[in-house]
């Protein structure tokens, strides 16, 4: 386990609580949640009989209270809504906490079972820092997405003199989470709210009015509500009165694997991407290949181990200016790619766009998520979710292509 005072430091250094933006700041536009259940069941509707995997969703409704998650500035980010039919729970939702956020308010559409124990991850963190910090307080305890869509408990704590200190724990590993850098993918937590420019805000905040304004319009003409089931009529009821245009989508298979360790997002992702390629490796043999070290791996690392443990069969070739269009081709060319984001690399294997009222265009991606686990103190299971493709800054693809 790392260090914990090392990561208590730096999130001291680095101003926690002093993101924001003058004029728009996030915590001024929250979502009310009835709003953000609209939002949520809106999408449900048409994601259950348009996107691959959430047709298990027919039947079911969601969830009147959701669960709050915090950027890592203390400000909510997300509402995390429940999908549940008599049987439990089929999956979540989760909606921007914030109006600035802009459209669609829908960033995740995640079927199956949360990928790590709230209540138990919560009694670890307090453990850690009683151990760490004994006659400390415990001033605060937030649910946080540390780095998208990982999920963390992020506590602060108080001594008898006044001084505090605040420290991130992995929500399903219960392992500390360091800075990380920009280079490096695997550990590291940053700011959602914190990266989104001032001058974007104005706009996002009027176009999540107008789109919210048609949506609820929508809503009440095909008489639906947050509180109606997921059915196929509901979708027709609506489909005959939104204007609704199916645009492209398509998917790739895929098989999931889960990260051995809490810092192995990269070494999973090629293990699932080589074994679409007919190479099969353990996690262990990639981890070198990629040029591995505590933190994560290297762009430059993961693009030299697709190829040396191919023998210069496949092609790997990063793109640190990832767009939506070729994302697209290289799904529609029949190929999966690893996808970057701040801290983290997945595997992206499909993509689905549609577009709403005439005005928006909805794009998602398929994504197959090696963070994430149910069952504690076993390695992560990993997650396959649809995710909003503009939800967060995608720092690079890379493409592994036959030569």
């Amino acid at each position: 386990m790392r260090k914990f005072g090392l990561t208590i430091a730096l999130l001291v250094i680095f101003g926690l609580f002093g993101f924001g933006a003058q004029g728009y700041p996030e915590e001024e536009y929250l979502l009310a949640t009835k709003e953000a259940r609209q939002h949520a069941f809106f999408e449900a509707l048409i994601g259950t009989y348009t996107m691959e995997g959430l047709k298990l969703w027919n039947g079911a409704r969601i969830g009147p209270e959701p669960t709050p998650i915090y950027d890592i500035n203390g400000h909510v980010l997300f509402l995390e809504f429940p999908v549940a039919n008599a049987k439990g729970t089929l999956g979540y939702i989760w909606v921007e906490g914030s109006k600035v956020l802009g459209v669609p308010p829908v960033y995740l559409l995640l079927p199956g079972a949360r990928r790590y124990d709230l209540s138990l991850a919560q009694k670890q963190a307090s453990l850690l820092a009683q151990k760490n910090y004994p006659g400390w307080t415990l001033v605060r305890s937030l649910l946080v997405c540390y780095s998208f869509p990982r999920v963390g408990i992020m506590l602060t704590l108080r001594d008898q003199k006044g001084a505090t200190v605040t420290v991130i724990m992995d929500a399903a590993d219960h392992t500390i989470v360091p800075q990380g850098d920009a280079k490096t993918e695997g550990a590291g937590y940053s700011s959602i709210y914190g990266a989104l420019p001032a001058e974007e805000r104005k706009g996002r905040v009027e176009g999540y009015s107008k789109y919210t304004g048609l949506v609820q319009e929508a809503l009440r003409k095909a008489q639906l509500s947050e509180e109606s089931t997921i059915s196929e009529e509901g979708f027709r009821q609506l489909s005959a009165i939104v204007i609704f245009v199916l645009g492209t989508r398509r998917t790739v298979p895929l098989t999931l694997h889960g990260q051995e360790t809490d810092d192995y997002c990269a070494v999973a992702t090629g293990q699932m991407i080589l074994e679409f390629w007919g190479y099969s490796f353990t996690q262990a043999q990639i981890a070198p290949a990629m040029g591995y070290h505590p933190g994560g791996c290297s762009q430059d690392g993961q693009v030299a181990g697709y190829e040396s443990l191919t023998t210069n069969a496949l092609d790997a070739t990063a793109d640190g200016t990832a767009d939506w269009s070729e994302a697209v081709a290289e799904i529609n060319a029949g190929r999966p790619l690893k996808s970057g984001i701040p801290h983290h690399a997945r595997a992206c294997t499909g993509y689905h766009q549609y577009s709403l009222f005439g005005l928006f265009t909805i794009q998602n991606l398929y994504i197959y998520d090696p963070w994430g686990q149910t069952i504690p103190g076993l390695p992560h299971e990993g997650a396959i979710y649809w995710e909003r493709w503009d939800s967060i800054t995608h720092t690079n693809w890379i493409y592994v292509r036959r030569r």
